[in-house]
């Protein structure tokens, strides 16, 4: 066994060199303590929660349910017969007269009356669902147009959203699901947005031939599906011991809720959720990156996305400016973490303003980029 295991050293040292010479340093003798993350092995690190936190929670959903209504959203729920799947209870899910074509997912859908704009798809992250988008979503038709609205599907992912619910389902069960809802409203293509955890799901819908063919443009905000490969995302999110109390409230509203816990750790298939540029298959594509993300390497992925390997630092590319080669744009946001692209007027509407340039980009993408990026200047 020792001389069969000889027979190997002078590969591994050869590799040891090559490994060194990356790094540019020597690497010292023995065993290190490093540990790995396994996360479909691991223990569930979770954190039960008060009924007064689940009041809370249904307290937060009817406010954004009555906001979502009020701006011509209607909602489709779960059937009857799964009214008690899920805690806090959703008495909206009794009375709305809408049908239901998906069988687990519940969404809001808003008509798409414009004739020569795209709708969209809207996947929210990780949280308490869609309140803290609704303004986002609301501003979208704000401005109107003599052409109609643009239709939005919001989908909610309820195992994510801080609520008692079922497993969050696979990547085949989503995809079939998001499918069914397309097509149920006669949707044959439509611009996809994504919010952080909501990335993983898009990484999914793009993977799928069946309805990636129903997918135009595509827009990523913070996303976590770039360089998921990288210990980043797994160590920020769910392994590393908070110290300030912005990673606290990330650790204890976030990462130990247990619905997001058993998501993040035994429905979670890295491999699966994993989004590289040839992914995108040519689309025009949108990314808003924020530079004191506390979850994803932003500077990376942002290296990775421009295709360069030094990003080097100057005024212009720190302000929110938009760059790229008119299919792949990165839109760099100054200041802001995780997540806070959508709590300030000024960066919503970068949001708004962008997703309107691809929706309106259906005929011409390198225009609509254009005309977006100087809207953006002048915001600036």
């Amino acid at each position: 066994m020792e001389d069969s295991d000889s027979t190997y050293d002078d590969e591994l040292e050869e590799y040891i060199e090559q490994l060194e010479e990356l790094l540019g340093r020597k690497l010292e003798p023995g065993r290190g303590d490093a540990k790995c993350l396994r996360m479909t092995l691991d223990k569930v690190e979770m954190l039960h929660r008060s009924l007064t936190w689940y009041m809370c929670i249904f307290v937060v959903d009817t406010i954004a349910s009555a906001y979502m209504l009020y701006h011509s959203f209607s909602f489709y729920g779960t059937s009857i017969s799964q009214f008690f799947g899920t805690f806090p209870l959703r008495p909206l899910s009794l009375v709305t007269p809408y049908k239901f074509p998906a069988k687990r997912l519940t969404y809001w859908h808003r008509p798409h009356t414009s004739r020569t704009r795209l709708p969209i798809l809207f996947i929210h992250g990780i949280g308490v669902g869609l309140y803290p988008y609704v303004n986002f979503l609301a501003e979208l038709n704000a401005t109107g147009s003599a052409d109609g609205d643009v239709g939005i599907i919001a989908v909610e992912t309820l195992s994510v959203s801080s609520r008692i619910t079922g497993p969050a389902m696979l990547k085949e069960d989503m995809c079939e699901e998001i499918h069914r809802i397309l097509s149920s409203h006669g949707w044959e293509n439509c611009v996809l947005v994504s919010h952080s955890y909501g990335s993983v799901v898009a990484a999914q819908l793009l993977r799928d031939p069946k309805i990636s063919a129903s997918i135009g443009p595509v827009m990523f905000i913070d996303p976590v599906s770039f360089l998921l490969h990288l210990p980043d995302v797994a160590y920020n999110f769910i392994c590393r011991r908070p110290s300030e109390t912005k990673e606290h409230l990330l650790s204890y509203f976030g990462s130990k809720d247990m619905g997001i816990a058993h998501t993040l750790f035994r429905r979670f298939f890295w491999a699966d959720n994993l989004l590289w540029k040839e992914d995108l298959q040519n689309r025009p594509t949108a990314v808003i990156l924020a530079n004191r993300d506390s979850i994803i390497d932003a500077k990376s992925i942002r290296a990775y996305l421009v295709g360069l390997k030094d990003w080097a630092q100057s005024p212009n590319k720190e302000k929110g400016e938009a760059l790229g080669d008119g299919k792949l744009d990165v839109t760099w946001l100054e200041g802001f973490d995780h997540g806070q692209a959508f709590d300030y007027k000024t960066t919503r509407l970068r949001l708004v303003e962008t997703v309107r340039a691809l929706c309106n980009g259906a005929a011409c993408p390198e225009t609509a980029v254009e005309v977006r990026n100087k809207r953006l200047n002048v915001l600036l």
